[in-house]
Protein backbone atom coordinates (compact mmCIF):
# COMPACT_ATOMS: atom_id res chain seq x y z
CA UNK A 1 0.00 0.00 0.00
CA UNK A 2 1.24 3.34 -0.72
CA UNK A 3 2.91 4.83 -3.42
CA UNK A 4 5.56 2.57 -5.37
CA UNK A 5 7.62 5.50 -6.27
CA UNK A 6 8.31 6.12 -2.63
CA UNK A 7 9.56 3.57 -0.24
CA UNK A 8 8.84 5.36 2.49
CA UNK A 9 5.24 5.03 2.04
CA UNK A 10 4.91 1.47 1.72
CA UNK A 11 3.99 -0.80 4.70
CA UNK A 12 3.16 -4.65 4.89
CA UNK A 13 0.05 -6.05 5.77
CA UNK A 14 -0.78 -9.57 6.04
CA UNK A 15 -4.96 -11.27 5.47
CA UNK A 16 -4.86 -14.00 7.42
CA UNK A 17 -7.09 -17.35 7.42
CA UNK A 18 -7.05 -19.36 10.37
CA UNK A 19 -9.09 -22.29 11.54
CA UNK A 20 -10.50 -22.44 15.00
CA UNK A 21 -8.69 -23.63 17.54
CA UNK A 22 -5.32 -22.30 16.08
CA UNK A 23 -2.97 -20.09 18.21
CA UNK A 24 -0.70 -17.24 16.13
CA UNK A 25 2.01 -14.60 17.32
CA UNK A 26 3.37 -15.44 20.89
CA UNK A 27 5.31 -12.48 20.07
CA UNK A 28 6.06 -8.86 20.46
CA UNK A 29 6.72 -5.08 18.13
CA UNK A 30 8.39 -2.16 18.69
CA UNK A 31 5.43 -0.41 17.40
CA UNK A 32 1.43 -0.41 17.54
CA UNK A 33 0.22 -3.81 15.69
CA UNK A 34 -2.89 -3.00 14.47
CA UNK A 35 -5.66 -5.79 13.48
CA UNK A 36 -9.10 -6.05 11.71
CA UNK A 37 -11.26 -9.25 12.39
CA UNK A 38 -13.92 -9.93 8.92
CA UNK A 39 -15.49 -12.70 10.21
CA UNK A 40 -15.16 -15.47 13.41
CA UNK A 41 -14.08 -14.80 16.63
CA UNK A 42 -10.73 -13.98 17.51
CA UNK A 43 -9.58 -14.15 21.65
CA UNK A 44 -6.87 -11.59 22.02
CA UNK A 45 -4.55 -12.61 24.99
CA UNK A 46 -2.04 -9.35 26.22
CA UNK A 47 0.51 -9.17 29.00
CA UNK A 48 -0.45 -6.61 31.11
CA UNK A 49 2.76 -4.81 31.97
CA UNK A 50 1.84 -3.23 35.46
CA UNK A 51 0.47 -6.43 36.96
CA UNK A 52 2.25 -9.31 34.85
CA UNK A 53 -0.95 -10.87 34.07
CA UNK A 54 -2.68 -12.05 31.59
CA UNK A 55 -5.91 -10.26 30.04
CA UNK A 56 -8.30 -12.58 27.40
CA UNK A 57 -10.77 -9.97 25.35
CA UNK A 58 -12.63 -11.73 22.70
CA UNK A 59 -13.48 -9.76 19.17
CA UNK A 60 -15.84 -10.66 16.44
CA UNK A 61 -16.83 -9.66 13.04
CA UNK A 62 -15.94 -5.98 12.06
CA UNK A 63 -13.56 -5.43 15.20
CA UNK A 64 -10.18 -3.19 15.38
CA UNK A 65 -7.67 -4.13 17.49
CA UNK A 66 -4.29 -2.37 18.87
CA UNK A 67 -1.76 -3.40 20.81
CA UNK A 68 0.52 -1.41 21.97
CA UNK A 69 4.20 -1.34 21.34
CA UNK A 70 6.28 -4.28 23.07
CA UNK A 71 3.33 -5.70 24.42
CA UNK A 72 3.32 -9.49 24.34
CA UNK A 73 0.56 -10.87 22.92
CA UNK A 74 -1.42 -14.35 21.42
CA UNK A 75 -4.60 -14.51 18.51
CA UNK A 76 -6.17 -17.62 19.89
CA UNK A 77 -8.92 -18.23 17.22
CA UNK A 78 -12.45 -19.13 18.58
CA UNK A 79 -14.08 -19.52 15.50
CA UNK A 80 -12.88 -20.05 11.88
CA UNK A 81 -11.45 -16.26 11.06
CA UNK A 82 -10.46 -14.12 8.29
CA UNK A 83 -8.09 -10.97 9.78
CA UNK A 84 -5.82 -8.08 8.52
CA UNK A 85 -3.02 -6.80 10.55
CA UNK A 86 -0.48 -3.90 10.41
CA UNK A 87 1.74 -2.07 12.09
CA UNK A 88 1.85 1.59 12.92
CA UNK A 89 5.29 2.40 11.21
CA UNK A 90 4.88 -0.01 8.56
CA UNK A 91 7.33 -2.40 8.90
CA UNK A 92 7.43 -5.41 10.84
CA UNK A 93 10.20 -7.02 13.12
CA UNK A 94 9.02 -9.14 15.85
CA UNK A 95 10.57 -10.95 18.75
CA UNK A 96 9.44 -14.02 20.73
CA UNK A 97 7.58 -14.01 24.58
CA UNK A 98 8.65 -17.75 24.91
CA UNK A 99 6.07 -18.41 27.16
CA UNK A 100 2.88 -17.37 25.14
CA UNK A 101 5.30 -18.82 21.71
CA UNK A 102 5.06 -22.23 23.16
CA UNK A 103 1.51 -22.28 23.59
CA UNK A 104 1.21 -20.85 19.93
CA UNK A 105 3.39 -24.05 18.72
CA UNK A 106 1.70 -26.56 20.85
CA UNK A 107 -1.94 -25.47 19.02
CA UNK A 108 -0.16 -25.75 15.82
CA UNK A 109 0.85 -29.55 16.78
CA UNK A 110 -2.25 -30.44 18.41
CA UNK A 111 -4.16 -30.00 14.90
CA UNK A 112 -1.39 -32.30 12.96
CA UNK A 113 -2.97 -35.88 12.72
CA UNK A 114 -0.66 -38.35 14.43
CA UNK A 115 0.33 -35.66 17.38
Amino acid sequence: VGSSSDPRSRFRVNLLYTKAGVMRSGDLHKSIQRDFVFTGCVRVWTLEKSTGKTIQKDYGPCSYIAIPPYTPHIFEFVQDSTMAEWWEDGTFFAWFYQPYRKLVEDSFSAKIPGK
